[in-house]
């Protein structure tokens, strides 16, 4: 703290009193080492307090805004995001981050959260810097608050939240610009510049800093400058550009968040509670949660807007005290209308899609705590300069203590990230109402089946009690309910979401994956139809389909939809594995071959998978390649009779008789009563001169299944034999 003192040389009258700040140059090249040094404890800091978040997984909105995201995931999805009417909010420049970050990194959340990481970093010396450029005392301890704090970490570990930082960032560079063309008008290049990071904030997460207009103009007062005609001549491009950005999200976000019940006297009442609410959370970060109870408003009653009145009578006096010039008062009105003003459009007066789960979300404050987190450091600042030589050590004392308290807090809290189950059963015993945890918590249960299947219900089930239209856990219960065998349960869920929502691509899809099942081809066909109508760049219908025609024999149709299924989703295995089955009852074997190894490469755990691989390879001729696959499989089954069966007939087939007899005795060690694995070994014997031997296996064969002469096997397949069976 003693470093954080001494590096706001500005002294604390200046911004406190209203008097105009020192000229700071926009960029210094020569960095004093006390300032690196600062610099570095602010990134040693974002470090501790989301270190583990590193190890973080995917979770909720990620799989939705990146991985099943087309927008994102296909190579066309780079210019299809600026207009694109399948999007659920507008944010082209984030969307486009996360095509490059999904590109690089592909399905894999390390990278991601190493970039989150290095951004928040990044903007804690932004925020730090651009508070010395204001001449604000305590710069430092403020954006070391920020880095520390829970409710950074919250968007830091949340890789759906990467747009926040940007926009954030973004708006923080366009008004450091708008303050250095305050002090020199003469440079329009600097309100250009200011406009391009606004205009950049605005295309990262349009609602977040909606209020950009609002907070030049409290800059502008803060820099004790007029507010004349040219100014506002100057704001208008901020202004129209905010309008139609603003306009655009609620058009895409308008379907969902039509679904919020929320009257305007609600709402008003609404965000009174949510100015209050983030404050306390900020200034007393405990039980911090994804998804917040939603706050009974309408069973208030008068009481409810209690707190917005509250907030207006703050408000007024602050803005009288200071028209009567008091410093204090100034520097208070500063820091609370930055916050007020950037939390304005989202604090609950515009529908909006989160609105139909909760009431606040943590990530919604990002931009409008800073306000805040800069009038505790002033006011740190003022008090650590009015003291003597001993009170000012026991304050940075007390300092320190405070941010290492709200690191351990939030370096514990980067943990659940780590494990999504955890995060959202932390979730529940904050708000057992969150339906979305409950829904979550079944997907996860459903990853493990069978294991889980039946926690995964209970799950979905609680989720639909809480939620009726959450069509998510209706699709999700319905998938368990055909897990479990009850396929009356599974058909009517399916049913109640048609009806709900006759367009819903995946209750359509499965529809006709499960007349297909049935034999009834018209009936598949006439589902998949309405499918991919309701979404024709959908993997998932494109999927259904191209296995519809597949059945059908309808070839060159299957290729068409099933190649657009893996287009538009290149980590779909799923789609892989059919378009490579596709390719092998068609011949064409090098392509069945790219398939399966793209599929194997996305899917390295799944064992029949790379069994089905491994025999292709074999089949094809590629046996340097095969023997590796095989050898790679036995290391991650040891104990697989069948595994090492099918490697037995591999070598066999390839005239490698000694290690074919190995594999296969290895094979009757785990399981002794397979016939056509003694038939196999005898084959292999036969031709090692091993006679007498081979009579013995074959008698063996014989003894555990009378019949197996007539199915024997053959070393030698012909080419026009079948394909591997998964």
């Amino acid at each position: 703290m003693n470093t954080a003192a001494n590096s706001d040389a500005t002294p604390a009258a200046n911004a406190a009193g209203g008097s105009l700040p020192i000229p700071r140059p926009w960029m210094a090249w020569n960095i004093p080492w006390r300032t690196f040094l600062n610099g570095a404890l602010l990134v040693v800091a974002v470090c501790i307090a989301s270190w583990p978040a590193l190890d973080g997984r995917f979770i909720w909105q990620d799989w939705h805004n990146i991985l099943n995201n087309l927008l994102v995931t296909s190579k066309a999805g780079l210019t299809n995001l600026w207009y694109s009417p399948s999007q659920t909010h507008f944010a082209p420049l984030t969307k486009t981050f996360f095509w490059l970050e999904y590109h690089w990194f592909g399905p894999f959340p390390l990278g991601y959260h190493v970039v989150s990481l290095l951004l928040t970093s990044g903007l804690a010396i932004l925020f730090w810097r651009f508070l010395l450029r204001l001449a604000i005392p305590g710069a430092f301890a403020a954006a070391l608050l920020f880095a520390a704090h829970p409710l950074t970490l919250q968007t830091t570990a949340y890789i759906s939240r990467t747009g926040s930082i940007l926009a954030t960032g973004f708006l923080l560079a366009g008004l450091w610009f708008w303050v250095d063309y305050l002090d020199a008008p003469q440079h329009q290049w600097r309100r250009i510049a200011s406009l391009g990071f606004i205009v950049a904030a605005l295309l990262c997460h349009p609602m977040l800093v909606a209020g950009a207009p609002l907070l030049l103009l409290l800059l502008t007062w803060w820099q004790g400058k007029p507010l004349n005609r040219h100014l506002w001549h100057d704001l208008i491009p901020v202004l129209i550009f905010m309008v139609l950005v603003v306009a655009a999200t609620l058009w895409f976000s308008g379907p969902v968040a039509a679904t919020t019940h929320l009257p305007l006297n609600q709402r008003l009442a609404i965000s009174g509670w949510a100015f209050w609410f983030y404050l306390s959370k900020l200034l007393w970060p405990v039980n911090l949660t994804l998804i917040y109870k939603p706050w009974s408003i309408a069973a208030a009653g008068f009481w409810a807007y209690l707190p917005l009145v509250a907030a207006v009578v703050v408000f007024a006096g602050l803005v009288w005290l200071s028209a009567k010039r008091n410093r204090t008062g100034r520097a208070i009105l500063m820091g609370l209308g930055f916050y007020l003003l950037a939390l304005l459009p989202v604090i609950g007066l515009i529908k909006l899609p989160w609105m139909r789960y909760t009431t606040a979300a943590n990530t919604l404050s990002y931009l409008a705590i800073l306000g805040i987190m800069a009038l505790v450091g002033t006011g740190w600042r003022l008090w650590h300069d009015r003291l003597k030589t001993g009170g000012r050590i026991t304050l940075e004392a007390l300092g320190l203590v405070v941010v290492l308290i709200l690191l351990i807090v939030s370096n514990l809290s980067a943990r659940l990230y780590q494990y999504p189950s955890l995060l959202w059963q932390s979730t529940l015993k904050t708000n057992p109402l969150a339906w979305p945890a409950r829904n979550n918590l079944a997907q996860i249960a459903m990853r493990l089946r069978p294991a889980r299947v039946f926690s995964a219900r209970r799950q979905a089930q609680q989720a639909i009690a809480i939620d009726p239209n959450d069509l998510a856990a209706r699709l999700l219960l319905s998938k368990v309910d055909f897990e479990v065998g009850d396929t009356k349960a599974g058909l009517a869920q399916l049913a109640d979401i048609l009806k709900r929502d006759p367009h819903n691509s995946h209750a359509l899809s499965r529809m006709a994956m499960l007349a297909l099942a049935q034999h009834q081809t018209t009936l598949a066909l006439r589902y998949a139809t309405a499918a991919v109508k309701a979404h024709p760049d959908r993997p998932q219908t494109n999927m259904a389909m191209g296995q519809v025609l597949m059945y059908m024999g309808h070839w060159r149709r299957a290729v068409k939809y099933l190649g657009k299924a893996v287009r538009s989703s290149p980590s779909y295995t799923a789609a892989h594995v059919a378009l490579g089955a596709l390719f092998l009852h068609t011949g064409k074997l090098a392509f069945a071959v790219r398939e399966y190894r793209r599929a194997v490469k996305l899917d390295p755990e799944n064992i029949p998978l790379r069994f089905a691989y491994a025999r292709l390879l074999a089949r094809i001729g590629l046996v340097d390649q095969a023997n590796e696959e095989f050898h790679t499989l036995l290391a991650r089954r040891p104990h697989s009779a069948e595994l090492y069966q099918a490697y037995g007939l591999f070598l066999l087939r390839n005239e490698v008789y000694r290690r074919a007899a190995v594999q296969l005795r290895h094979a009757l060690k785990i399981n002794s009563h397979n016939a056509m694995a003694w038939m196999l070994l005898s084959v292999a014997l036969q031709k090692q001169g091993l006679a007498a031997q081979a009579r013995a296996c074959v008698k063996q064969a014989r003894k555990i299944d009378p019949n197996i002469m007539a199915h024997s096997p053959q070393p030698r397949p012909s080419p026009t034999s079948g394909p591997p069976h998964e």
